[in-house]
């Protein structure tokens, strides 16, 4: 089964968006056609973003709902520490360098994004980076929702 990180910007979509790509591959997720991985400080920038006044108040989102998110994605996601050294000279965003760790401690195939610094890599060691569109193709999707 493949093994991959979404990064933050895919599981805010995911959250705020339940019909795009997204949240379609958290549903793949949740009926098992690939493993998530996540780290601590991935869900603390999930949490974030999604605790930001502007989201709050488009998508009448509560902090419970938030909570409840994060704590999922916590409780049965893959988890690692997300605090290798990451060095990526060419990511001017250094919270990317925390999802590139993520993906490489886990030993992920994939790492889905749509953050353009990062799709410009390709690849960072053995972890293929693509968007949710292409990962959505590569995943053998079933009914089975957890």
């Amino acid at each position: 089964m493949p093994k991959a990180v979404l990064d933050t910007n895919i599981l805010v979509s995911a959250f705020i968006t339940p019909r795009g790509i997204p949240a379609q591959l958290l549903q793949a997720w949740r009926a098992e056609d690939f493993d998530l991985v996540t780290s601590p400080p991935i869900l603390e920038e999930l949490r974030e973003a999604l605790s930001r006044p502007k989201l709050q108040r488009l998508y009448h989102l509560s902090p419970e709902d938030i909570r409840d998110y994060v704590t999922l994605l916590a409780q049965v996601a893959i988890a690692v520490s997300g605090t290798r050294a990451v060095s990526a000279p060419l990511l001017r965003d250094p919270d990317d360098r925390l999802i590139l760790a993520a993906a490489i401690e886990s030993k992920s195939d994939y790492l889905v994004t749509g953050d353009k610094d990062l799709l410009s890599l390709n690849r960072f060691h053995a972890v293929r980076i693509i968007t949710p569109s292409a990962f959505i193709k590569m995943i053998p999707l079933s009914k089975n929702p957890r």
